[in-house]
């Protein structure tokens, strides 16, 4: 049997009418695979958000005083007391 088509699996290799990892040589498991992705994509996140030249920790600090300085207005003025006990 060929290959499938499309993208092939990160670090898999097609052999013997199925996937293996490149370097164990250990038959394809999902869950070991999406653990693998979603470690990979944390990574690159967090290189991402300390890059300086993309901007994206300045984006995210300004969002996050934005966004309080919006919650701080939402609040009630009313003070509870315990007046009425």
């Amino acid at each position: 049997m060929a290959c499938p088509r499309g993208r092939p699996l990160a670090e898999h290799v097609w052999r013997d009418d199925a996937w293996f990892h490149a370097l164990t040589g250990m038959p394809f498991n999902e869950e070991v695979y999406k653990a693998a992705v979603l470690r990979r994509q944390a990574d690159c996140e967090r290189r991402r958000y300390w890059d300086l030249p993309t901007g994206t920790r300045e984006r995210r600090l300004l969002r996050a005083k934005r966004e309080a300085a919006a919650g701080a207005r939402k609040r009630c003025a009313t003070q509870l007391t315990l007046d009425h006990v």
